[in-house]
């Protein structure tokens, strides 16, 4: 794994990490209306771009492949999960929409994070998890 991975890893908090995530999946800007102005101006002449997040994109990909993982185990929590930090969608939007009690996404999100935090954990220190098997 490349160094600077590890760097974003240990750099942010879970928290952290995901909200980086989340800009990074968005592209950097919000999705919506363009100008043709703007469009015009981009393709034609250099423009400076603020990324709008701090993390590698090797450092997203790996996000990315622990969601996917996650929602091959959970669905619904890597759906939170996503919809939260990529789309922008509030949990009791997602609740409503699923048919499920607000209480019960906070639950499922919060078990989705935690997930994800323990993945990260494991890519970190993978002697100390081994050994405390």
């Amino acid at each position: 794994m490349d160094q600077r991975v590890k760097n974003d890893l240990r750099i942010y908090s879970t928290e952290d990490l995901l909200e980086q995530w989340g800009r990074w999946g968005r592209g950097g800007g919000t999705r919506g209306y363009t100008s043709p102005t703007l469009a015009l101006m981009r393709d034609n002449v250099e423009m400076p771009r603020s990324a709008g997040w701090d993390i590698h994109d090797d450092t997203g990909r790996l996000i990315d492949e622990i969601v996917a993982r996650l929602d091959k185990f959970d669905e619904t929590q890597a759906a939170l999960i996503y919809g939260t930090y990529v789309l922008g969608y509030e949990r009791r939007f997602m609740a409503r929409r699923w048919g499920i009690g607000e209480s019960t996404a906070s639950k499922l999100f919060a078990c989705g994070k935690n997930y994800v935090a323990g993945v990260v954990g494991e890519i970190l220190d993978p002697v100390r998890l081994a050994s405390a098997v």
